[in-house]
């Protein structure tokens, strides 16, 4: 047994699209168990783990009471507690910092975490932010607009995936977007283990694109490892419909001395971090945030089969052998890997008809709705109905935008949900 654990224990690694995790840690580990957390054993993706941890994965006090519980069963500790989306970053850093293991700083993860400390240490650094304020009464919420002025976004503080996420463009509109992104935030009836109470409010930054930037931290460097263009869904939410690698932007050197930046600043130094930024046409940029953990929406899967080596793998290599050495090509892409999210109509899903056959640039088609479901329009991530995934083999990005994903996704959700309205 390594004197330093024995396993792997990805936390979140068994929600939807990060499925490629499972396989990365075991290459890094080099055949070392791999584990995960789950509240239900009904997940269907716990068979593909060597063992699982029974909590709820952003309660880090119960994940670590029964992580000691197990290690009192079996004398078994973890090599790696990494985490693998935003409500289990906590988790990781608290299980790691128990058993002495290399990881981010709790304070790091914290950070990170909350938006409006985020913000608070990058304006600090002089990078470049939207002006912001703190909320958590609507007294409060009138006098930061009155600040920002019209358009303005509401966000909870520590929520993630655009849940709450809305832009209000009036004051007319203020009471009920501050209402509707409270209900939202406890919609999820406490699984993010977090202060419900608080929210920022910044000014709306109107340029015309928005990236992803997927950072490999160690503690020696920064390193750049990919760029997503992202396509969102039309106001007032700001819901991702898709997602392309690689991005029109990946070659913007400033772009990824920012991104490298800023993970430096906010003391990131293990595992990769997910940034995310406005880009004006004329190449201006204001970071909107950054997250101690990897990307979701599969864009972790589109780097893979851009770049031909999986990011989860450097992910874990980072938590234990920080002294790794791995230079990125960004310049080596072997085609344009994209997804977008499919979407039926609002109603009650009477059919579901999946295509018997697909053109040969669909790697992957998944059908997340149920029939007889109730489907509501796009305000957040859990309105979204399915999910493809393209790959064009020695295509290059150009000027013009692109949609191909987009417009294949719309005619395939057609074919494949019929709804009708109650």
């Amino acid at each position: 047994m390594n004197k330093h654990g024995d396993y792997i224990l990805l936390v979140g690694a068994e929600v939807p699209f990060r499925e490629r995790a499972f396989a990365g840690a075991l290459r890094a580990s080099e055949g070392m168990d791999v584990f995960t957390v789950s509240n239900t054993i009904f997940s269907h993706t716990l068979k593909y783990f060597d063992g699982y941890i029974c909590a709820p994965i952003s309660d880090h006090e119960k994940v670590l009471q029964e992580v000691i519980r197990y290690e009192e069963l079996t004398g078994r500790t973890p090599r790696a507690v990494i985490p693998t989306n935003d409500f289990t970053v906590v988790t990781a850093a608290f299980v790691a910092k128990h058993y002495g293991l290399p990881h981010n700083d709790l304070s790091v993860v914290e950070r990170c975490r909350d938006k409006f400390i985020m913000r608070e240490c990058l304006q600090d650094a002089g990078l470049p932010v939207p002006k912001y304020y703190q909320v958590a009464k609507l007294d409060e919420l009138r006098s930061a607009v009155a600040q920002t002025g019209y358009p303005a976004i509401i966000k909870p503080r520590l929520m993630a995936g655009s849940l709450g996420v809305i832009k209000v463009s009036s004051e007319e509109e203020l009471v009920r977007a501050f209402e509707k992104s409270i209900a939202d935030v406890k919609s999820i009836n406490g699984e993010a283990n977090a202060d419900e109470s608080l929210f920022i409010v910044e000014e709306f930054i109107a340029y015309e694109f928005e990236v992803s930037v997927e950072v490999l931290n160690t503690p020696d460097f920064s390193r750049v490892i990919g760029v997503t263009d992202k396509y969102l869904g039309a106001p007032p939410h700001f819901v991702e419909l898709g997602h392309v690698v690689p991005s029109r932007f990946t070659s913007h050197r400033d772009l990824i001395e920012l991104a490298e930046r800023t993970c430096r600043t906010l003391g990131i130094k293990y595992g990769i971090a997910h940034f995310e930024a406005k880009v004006s046409a004329k190449g201006e940029i204001k970071i909107i945030e950054v997250a101690a953990r990897t990307g979701g929406d599969s864009i972790m899967s589109l780097v893979e089969k851009v770049y031909g080596y999986n990011p989860y793998q450097l992910h874990v290599s980072s938590y234990i052998n920080p002294e790794m050495v791995f230079a990125s090509r960004l310049d080596s892409a072997k085609g344009i890997a994209a997804i977008a999210f499919m979407k039926a109509e609002t109603g009650r899903l009477t059919q579901i008809n999946v295509p018997a056959s697909l053109p040969e640039e669909i790697l992957h088609l998944n059908v997340m709705a149920v029939q007889g479901q109730q489907i509501f329009p796009l305000d957040s991530w859990r309105n979204r109905e399915g999910i493809i995934e393209f790959f064009w083999p020695g295509e290059t990005q150009s000027e013009t935008l692109f949609t191909r994903h987009l417009e294949m996704a719309k005619t395939l959700s057609a074919q494949t949900f019929i709804t009708e309205s109650v």
